[in-house]
């Protein structure tokens, strides 16, 4: 964890943000955390397809194909047959989907952790 001011003052936001939700301390910090390392993650990932010239999954998904043994995975033989790791231009929808997936859990961990009369109120 890098602790530049950047960082320590987007954390004080976050925690802040989370600060009337019913959750423990430790479990803010840790969906602080998870959001931060997901943001990373996903940067140093769109800075590296976008440093790659040309097709760089198209090129990632064919050695992929290549390094790994179908019967042993087939899972993943599976996507690659599918094209679905070809899309390099997608990088804001895969963005959009993991962070909606993370935030959607975190929601899910607030609303446990809700008295019972706030949650039979919701639709």
């Amino acid at each position: 964890m890098m602790l530049g001011p950047n960082n320590v003052a987007w954390m004080e936001s976050a925690l802040r943000c989370l600060g009337r939700t019913p959750l423990s301390e430790q479990e803010k910090l840790s969906a602080t955390l998870l959001i931060s390392g997901f943001v990373r993650n996903e940067a140093m990932l769109s800075a590296d397809v976008l440093g790659q010239a040309g097709d760089a999954t198209r090129q990632f998904s064919a050695v992929l194909a290549q390094l790994t043994d179908a019967e042993r995975f087939p899972a993943l033989h599976q996507a690659i047959a599918s094209r679905a790791l070809d899309d390099d231009d997608d990088l804001a929808n895969e963005f959009a989907f993991g962070l909606r997936c993370i935030l959607d859990g975190v929601a899910g961990l607030i609303d446990a952790h809700a008295p019972q009369r706030s949650r039979s109120r919701r639709p």
